[in-house]
């Protein structure tokens, strides 16, 4: 699933929400894998386990800052009854200059 863009120097949260079977699934702690970057090279530092949003909805977050621009790949992993799944998710950073050169863009208004 793609979470979109963000710019250069933003915090990224990652999300996922676990469920077995389709019901929300508390106490199982999903963990980012890898980040894999835009020059394909993995994020060090990592496994990390992501932290609790929601128990309820056993929604889980985890803050990323990325160092470059280009597109991210994010495994994700829920290991439940001793076997691993593995969800995917993807993002793009951009440079700060195009946030700059797009908050001002210029509007055709009639007279």
């Amino acid at each position: 699933m793609a979470m979109g863009s963000y710019f250069l120097g933003s915090e990224v949260k990652i999300p996922v929400t676990v469920q077995i079977n389709g019901i929300s699934t508390p106490g199982i702690i999903p963990t980012v894998e890898k980040i894999i970057l835009p020059s394909g090279v993995n994020e060090s530092g990592l496994p990390r386990p992501m932290l609790i949003t929601s128990a309820g909805s056993s929604t889980y977050y985890y803050n990323y800052k990325p160092k470059y621009i280009g597109d991210y790949i994010v495994l994700i992993n829920i290991i439940h009854d001793g076997t691993t799944y593995t969800t995917i998710e993807n993002f793009t950073v951009n440079d700060n200059v195009l946030k700059i050169a797009t908050r001002y863009v210029p509007r055709a208004v009639a007279s």
